[in-house]
């Protein structure tokens, strides 16, 4: 039996890392190609050895979706991958008789465009981890589950909160939602957790993508410098607060952050549990007042055919001193962290290693 039955109970294609779908004009910074292509790289000197050592000491490549290089899931990612790999030699593997040495096995970020993409290319086993929002998540299940299929999706940790933030310029006049009527406006990558809530956020306002605004989809790094050179009025992004370019931004003192509480918004909540009112706090980005805006959840995904032994390591391994202390060191949404979020908003299962852990501690 081929190494990878260690870890997954049917084999992978290893070799095909996650697609990166085309955005419009702005597609990536080369800086975000680079590391792309330096992931890549370092995937294919763990996944082809050569031919000699091939039997006995092949590498285990654990990709774990995150999002742009400037966003919270890549930080966190980032965090998570390199406790992961230095947690490896606590990790014991039982699962006989072909099981992996942990010396066998390398965590690595990968970028993506956010969560569609993660959930499109874990249930393809083009990722064996990813971050994604609990609404796509619930949309992706469903919809699966409507078409007949055993939807291979499983939850191993509910993170923290993330809003949904409507940045422009207080020149522009923008000061509700419905103000972006004829505007150019960004409405989030192709497969980003941002474009499906915006979508969701117009059809409740009985707007239309393509009539109601000049739609672009840049990436997020992009977005700030784009509204001061006001090649775009406005932008969206669904993100953990504070998100750098949008603090810098509000340092000018120049841009504002838009409320998104209409009625028709407190409609749309109130049909979807995997949707809440959220806020951004007073002074998260130079505000005096807090801003209510919609909130969904940052969730910790993968495969159900993940090795249970495994995904017991990495959930143990999130959970641990040392990795919540350095999530909290590195990013304000550390702090929000709680095994005792574990099951709100979440609708899939927990994987069998993740609820094994939480038996174990009392959480379930």
């Amino acid at each position: 039996m081929h190494i990878l039955d260690a870890i997954y109970r049917h084999a992978v294609k290893k070799s095909s890392l996650p697609h990166l779908q085309q955005t419009h004009a702005l597609a990536r910074r080369q800086d975000s190609v680079s590391l792309v292509l330096f992931s890549f790289c370092c995937a294919l000197a763990f996944v082809t050895p050569s031919l000699s050592q091939a039997e006995h000491d092949e590498h285990i490549i654990i990709r774990i979706g995150t999002g742009s290089a400037s966003g919270t899931y890549y930080q966190i990612g980032e965090i998570l991958s390199a406790e992961l790999n230095k947690a490896l030699p606590n990790f014991t593997c039982t699962e006989a008789p072909h099981c992996a040495h942990h010396s066998n096995i390398r965590f690595l970020t990968q970028l993506s465009t956010g969560s569609t993409a993660n959930l499109e290319d874990i249930s393809a086993n083009r990722l064996e981890l990813g971050f994604a929002q609990s609404d796509v998540i619930h949309s992706t299940f469903t919809t699966e589950k409507r078409k007949g299929k055993d939807p291979s999706l499983r939850l191993i940790a509910n993170l923290y909160q993330e809003t949904t933030h409507l940045v422009t310029l207080k020149e522009s006049g923008i000061k509700t939602f419905t103000d972006i009527k004829g505007h150019h406006v960004s409405i989030g990558e192709p497969g980003s957790g941002t474009l499906q809530t915006v979508q969701e956020l117009f059809n409740v306002h009985g707007m239309n993508l393509d009539k109601s605004i000049e739609a672009h989809y840049f990436a997020p790094e992009f977005l700030s410098n784009l509204l001061v050179q006001k090649k775009i009025d406005a932008y969206f992004i669904t993100a953990g607060f504070p998100v750098p370019g949008i603090l810098e931004l509000m340092e000018t003192k120049k841009a504002r952050i838009v409320a998104i509480n209409s009625k028709e918004t407190q409609s749309l909540i109130s049909t979807s549990p995997h949707l809440s009112m959220g806020v951004i706090p007073a002074h998260s980005y130079q505000t005096e007042t807090a801003i209510p805006t919609i909130a969904v959840a940052a969730q910790l995904i993968t495969h159900q055919k993940l090795s249970e032994e495994l995904v017991y390591f990495i959930t143990k391994t999130f959970w641990s001193h040392e990795t919540q202390a350095a999530l909290q060191k590195t990013h304000r949404v550390g702090k929000e962290i709680s095994t005792n979020l574990l099951l709100k908003a979440s609708s899939i299962p927990l994987h069998s290693g993740a609820a094994r852990f939480y038996r174990e501690h009392g959480k379930l």
